[in-house]
């Protein structure tokens, strides 16, 4: 094996590099939008929600979520507007962080119930493991939440 400069590493994307990308688009954007409407109305009053709320109102261009829903007081009609702004960022493939973050809160809801099982190519783990112990700083880049790439290589 040749010799590593001190800090080499490997950066890794998740699609077609570590699994499949129809892995991506035909089971994982399928189940967040599957389950998007009943994820936001059953954890609305959670701080994970909280943070999704004003990250979306954000990406919107709202100062928060306040001014955003600003004349809503009935909970319902909140949740379906985050609900429906999440669906037009999912059909435009915005990599807004507030949306990001509500897939990654989705689909690790998804893993613990065991309905999801991630795809990853049989050869990474061992390549993983053994870049690791050859002293290699191995990385993933994605544009999915920190949640949803622990998720995703947990399952």
């Amino acid at each position: 094996m040749a010799l590593l400069h001190e800090g080499a590493g490997i950066l890794l994307d998740v699609e077609g590099t570590t699994s499949s990308i129809r892995y991506v688009y035909d089971v994982l954007f399928p189940d967040a939008r599957a389950n998007l409407e009943r994820f936001v109305r059953a954890s609305w009053e959670t701080p994970a929600m909280d943070a999704v709320r004003e990250h979306l109102a954000r990406d919107l261009g709202h100062d928060g979520f306040a001014a955003w829903a600003a004349g809503l007081t009935d909970p319902d009609e909140a949740a379906a507007l985050v609900c429906r702004a999440a669906r037009a960022l999912m059909d435009d493939d915005v990599k807004a962080t507030g949306l990001k973050q509500l897939q990654g809160l989705i689909w690790r809801e998804g893993y613990q119930a065991g309905r999801l099982t991630s795809h990853v190519y049989d050869d990474v783990p061992t390549a993983l493991r053994r870049w690791k112990e050859a002293g290699l700083d191995v990385r993933i880049y994605s544009s999915g939440s920190v949640l949803a790439q622990q998720q995703f290589f947990a399952h």
